[in-house]
């Protein structure tokens, strides 16, 4: 399975991500690359708790994508109004797409 996710880097190099198409799951970590591994993992543990309640994987949209950039944009402009992200910095963000194995069904 695939997911489109949002990095977003803050002024100590630690990386937030988030997963539009799955409401809640979020990660963080000291890298992007520890950021990727730890939402990996969320992402497998969204999924296979959604699979025990009976629900299928949602598929993705591009909607969905936009959406969490609109987000990721907004939560980054409200960053620069508390002083907490430079002006100067512009946009940063990253979206890639990762891949995670299906939960097995219980």
């Amino acid at each position: 399975m695939r997911y489109s996710v949002i990095l977003v880097p803050d002024e100590t190099g630690r990386v937030s991500v988030t997963v539009p198409a799955l409401p809640g799951c979020v990660s963080v970590g000291a890298t992007t690359e520890e950021a990727l591994a730890h939402v990996r993992e969320a992402i497998h543990g969204w999924l296979e708790t959604e699979a025990l309640a009976g629900n299928r994987p949602p598929v993705e949209t591009p909607d969905m994508v936009g959406h969490g950039v609109a987000l990721a944009l907004e939560t980054i402009e409200e960053m620069r109004e508390a002083g907490e992200y430079p002006f100067d910095r512009g946009y940063e963000l990253e979206v890639m797409t990762v891949e995670v194995r299906p939960p097995v069904a219980a």
